[in-house]
């Protein structure tokens, strides 16, 4: 799911108050996703991939907000804060401080180890991470002064097993769902918050400074020539800061629809060994498997299912939610009866509410379709939300902030020979039933940074052992380095494919694969369901022993007994409706990739479980 954003049924990771929106690192420049298939990144020339600047995934859109952010919740219950005026003015700082201490070389003239284009939370973590490891690393991101435009939505668990607990804007001690027949609550049990995104921003831009080998440029990328067998060329232009209008907080909070970026100065270009497509959704960069590279045709892109939102921060005249208790989904009905035809709608077309109460007076509210192809329409989203807030006697009487998310699910894996490596969205990291991915980035970030520079080191020690076999590496060429312009150790040349291939498997491995197979089977049975029937699989769902459902939302089950298991948890729990709908649909539909996702043929890497508090009994 996303973070403001109900992500996928019963969500996973990180809740997108926004989906996984947050993690493209795009321009904040907004655009509809069509619904028909994208291609490839396009090829430019001989060997250049791009797309255009504005053919983003995502599509969201902020009105004017009178009191901006929530400030840190206490566990009891979540508070707000006057203004989020200081934080996004924290964030632009944060953004300016890491840009103005960054070397400014000519680009031309160096080398990077990597080149990040992106700036979210996938293409800072990953960029922290590389200059931890001492990796020269250009960060490229268009929106670099201004907050992430998403909110997002996680388990606690998941953030404080990253060191990231403090980065919560509010806590909801509790979480339920209404999937029931009867209409009675599902308790969860598991700690949700509302991530800080202006925190984590300026944590993550922080990092990157601190390690002194990221270079940050507040630049949009325009394509990346892969001729070069040694290194890519990254064609970027810089962008101008954003204006602030007067009685705007800031660019992209409440402001409004955000304004087109503005490029300045000429074309520039950077080299870099690695390249990594951090810019999500919109495949920029990055080409999918079975995807038509000219984008005509049919395409494997075709296939996705698309979790589509709208939802609104409200202040309301008062609301029924318990202190302390978000609604992660909410699938009853009721106030979709009042004619044959809508009750036709609401049973072919599921969606639900997703709420999070922030004060007595004020609630997030999104109505979702978990999962649906093609998309339900944003017009149709709304209409439900209003209608069910009137039915359940909620008055809306300000809309704060009114956003609109759409996410793309499941479909094919990127191309694992190809030379630009990606990460976050642009790496198919979304949960293909849930929509959740912040959580899971931020996870593998460091994971991927490792990877990175495992495969450089092996390059490098391979160029040393053939120069030196060779004789002839003194004759190397002294360059000046990329960040303090001095000389330093001759640049050394690397199979740039044979690098990226390395990350690729490693990133996308055997057991990793298997895994989203189970997933993405799981998203495209969903996508089949009526309501009565959906509503009775998460009722199983949620009767699964707490850390199995758990370890499903935050992508774990990498073990095929554990995915068997879960399978037939559901499956034993649930009724008849789903038993002979899914069974066929295994046997004619999942076939030989189901089958292998639950058969133990292959190795897998196993993360540490989700760690869960405990539950009251385990308490007394």
């Amino acid at each position: 799911m996303t973070a403001f954003v109900p992500a996928a049924a019963a969500v996973a990771g990180s809740r997108p108050l926004r989906r996984s929106v947050g993690a493209t690192g795009v321009s904040p420049t907004c655009r509809p996703l069509p619904t028909a298939g994208r291609g490839r990144g396009a090829a430019v020339g001989a060997r250049r991939l791009g797309r255009p600047r504005d053919a983003h995934a995502t599509w969201m859109v902020t009105t004017p907000a009178a009191a901006g952010s929530t400030a840190a919740a206490a566990a009891s219950s979540p508070s707000t804060s006057p203004s989020s005026a200081p934080s996004v003015t924290s964030v632009a700082a944060a953004a300016t401080a890491a840009a103005s201490t960054s070397p400014s070389p000519d680009d031309d003239t160096c080398l990077y180890d990597v080149v990040v284009i992106g700036g979210g939370p996938a293409g800072l973590s990953l960029s922290a991470g590389l200059g931890e490891r001492g990796l020269r690393t250009l960060v490229l991101d268009a929106a670099l002064d201004k907050p992430w435009p998403n909110n997002y939505g996680v388990w606690l668990d998941e953030l404080e097993a990253l060191g990231l607990g403090d980065c919560t804007s509010a806590v909801w001690p509790d979480a339920v769902a209404y999937v029931r027949a009867d209409g009675a609550p599902s308790a969860l049990n598991r700690v949700y918050v509302r991530l800080d995104r202006h925190a984590l921003k300026r944590r993550l831009l922080a990092r990157c400074r601190a390690s002194g080998a990221v270079t940050v440029r507040h630049a949009a990328a325009a394509d990346v020539d892969v001729t070069p067998a040694a290194y890519s060329v990254v064609s970027y232009q810089d962008v101008a800061p954003a204006l602030v209008a007067d009685g705007d907080n800031s660019p992209g909070e409440g402001g409004g629809r955000p304004s087109r970026m503005q490029l300045v100065g000429p074309v520039r270009s950077a080299r870099g060994a690695v390249v990594a497509d951090a810019t999500g959704h919109a495949l920029r960069f990055v080409e999918m498997e079975g995807a038509a590279a000219d984008g005509d045709g049919p395409s494997s892109l075709d296939q996705r299912g698309f979790q589509a939102a709208y939802g609104i921060e409200a202040e309301v005249e008062s609301h029924p939610y318990a202190p302390g208790q978000m609604v992660l989904m909410d699938y009853r009905d009721d106030h979709m009866q009042g004619s044959a035809a809508e009750r036709a709608e609401s049973t072919a077309v599921p969606t639900f509410l997703y709420a999070m109460p922030i004060g007595p007076k004020r609630v997030f509210f999104e109505e979702t379709s978990l999962i649906a192809s093609p998309a339900v329409p944003f017009d149709d989203l709304k209409r439900r939300l209003h209608a069910r807030l009137a039915h359940n006697g909620i008055t809306v009487t300000r809309v704060l902030d009114e956003e609109y998310c759409l996410i793309p699910m499941g479909g094919p894996l990127p191309l694992r020979r190809q030379r630009v490596v990606a990460f976050g969205g642009a790496a198919a990291l979304v949960h293909p039933a849930t929509g959740y991915m912040v959580a899971r980035a931020l996870e593998l970030a460091d994971e991927a940074a490792g990877l990175i520079a495992e495969q450089l080191a092996t390059a490098k020690a391979t160029t040393i052992e053939a120069t030196t076999a060779a004789g002839s590496v003194g004759g190397a060429a002294t360059k000046p380095s990329s960040l303090s312009g001095q000389p330093s150790a001759p640049e050394l040349e690397v199979d740039a494919d044979a690098v990226a291939a390395g990350v690729w498997d490693a990133l996308w491995s055997i057991g990793r694969r298997r895994q989203r197979d189970f997933f993405n089977f799981g998203g495209e049975y969903l996508r089949r369901l009526d309501l009565h029937t959906l509503r009775d699989f998460f009722s199983a769902f949620f009767q699964l022993p707490r850390q199995q459902w758990a370890e499903f939302l935050s992508f774990r089950l990498l073990q095929p007994s554990e995915r068997l298991a879960f399978g037939l948890g559901v499956f034993f729990r649930t009724t008849n409706r789903v038993r002979f709908t899914i069974t066929p649909f295994g046997a004619f539909h999942g076939r030989f990739k189901l089958l292998m996702s639950l058969l133990p043929l292959y190795p897998v890497e196993v993360p540490p479980p989700v760690k869960l508090p405990p539950l009251p009994a385990e308490m007394e």
